[in-house]
């Protein structure tokens, strides 16, 4: 069992980030409201309770919260499932420290099979996925190969079965129109392959280490999810067609 969150890390650089003031005061707020609720998972998970978050200020209201929470999935902030009704904060992962140890990776892993939507999970997948081409800054192998890597090429082959192409739209059309028709994440997968394309490179990290060798070291991976060796999932599927 996850041990339960004391708190949410909240940066000082967010009130230098344009993108963050060009909110308006209520998107700010219930960004924050999500952000230091009880029931935040280490995936960045929090139930979506309009009507107590309501009861949390004396002017707030459901409607004026719905609004609020509608442009932010505009802006790309976070990402909310009505039937499961839950919602992610889609930047979590990456500022809240996933990075920094094995135990909070594996926190992190253990609350992901407690997502009960599958926009979600898909979501979080294609962050930590971001995460994984994006160098690793040094000192994070252990993370990577013991906890990050493995999980990644067991939950990709289930949440993208047809196969995670270059092209990020592609498969997102496939599985997520399926599951919800988000446009959203729609564009948050079309914008993490642009980045992927034009953004300028980390500084590398030594030569014994990198994401491909961290991917590799998984003994269940596969061409199809651009990683080098067999997966499970597509072994059931070669060994029923021969």
């Amino acid at each position: 069992m996850t041990v339960a969150r004391e708190h949410g890390r909240i940066r000082y650089q967010t009130w230098s980030d344009d993108d963050f003031r060009a909110l308006r005061g209520d998107e700010q707020r219930v960004f924050m409201l999500a952000l230091t609720q009880p029931g935040l998972s280490y995936c960045g998970v929090v139930p979506f309770t309009l009507k107590r978050w309501a009861g949390l200020a004396a002017d707030s209201t459901v409607p004026k919260l719905r609004r609020a929470v509608g442009r932010l999935q505009d802006a790309r902030y976070v990402v909310v499932d009505e039937d499961t009704e839950e919602m992610l904060i889609r930047s979590f992962l990456r500022h809240d420290g996933i990075l920094d140890s094995p135990n909070i990776a594996r926190a992190t892993v253990k609350d992901f099979a407690n997502v009960g939507s599958k926009l979600l999970k898909a979501v979080l997948v294609v962050e930590v996925y971001r995460l994984l081409n994006e160098e690793p800054r040094v000192g994070h192998e252990k993370t990577w190969e013991e906890v990050l890597a493995p999980w990644l090429a067991e939950s990709m082959p289930r949440t993208f079965p047809e196969g995670f192409p270059q092209g990020f739209p592609a498969a997102f059309t496939r599985t997520l129109y399926q599951t919800s028709g988000e446009a959203f994440v729609l564009a948050c997968a079309r914008d993490a392959h642009i980045a992927s394309r034009t953004a300028p490179g980390p500084s590398p990290a030594p030569k014994s280490f990198s994401p491909a060798r961290a991917a590799a070291a998984v003994a269940h991976t596969c061409e199809i999810h651009r990683l080098p060796e067999p997966c499970r999932g597509c072994a059931a599927d070669r060994k029923a067609s021969t």
